[in-house]
């Protein structure tokens, strides 16, 4: 990912890449960035077959378990999670 040169994501496709990594849902992320409820479906598909918006998803994926790690590292063996349930390391 590193070693490949892309132009810089734009805006909105910036924020497609942020929301596709909160729901993982390529309709939703293109509305939530801005592109037309009627066009969502068609941009969501046309964004996902783009390299640099791979990339980009992969990059934000790893910087969220990287995240993860250093805050139950921070916080000992377990954590409380958002469901109410707990979290034991093994």
């Amino acid at each position: 990912m590193a070693d490949k040169k892309y132009e810089p994501l734009n805006t909105k496709q910036e924020l497609f890449c942020q929301n596709y990594r909160l729901n993982n849902n390529a309709t939703a992320a293109a509305r939530a960035a801005g592109y037309s409820s009627g066009s969502a479906h068609t941009q969501g598909s046309r964004l996902m077959a783009r390299e640099e918006i791979q990339d980009r998803i992969a990059e934000l994926e790893q910087d969220m378990e990287t995240s993860i790690n250093v805050v139950e590292e921070s916080l000992g063996a377990s954590v409380q999670v958002t469901d109410g349930s707990r979290y034991r390391r093994t």
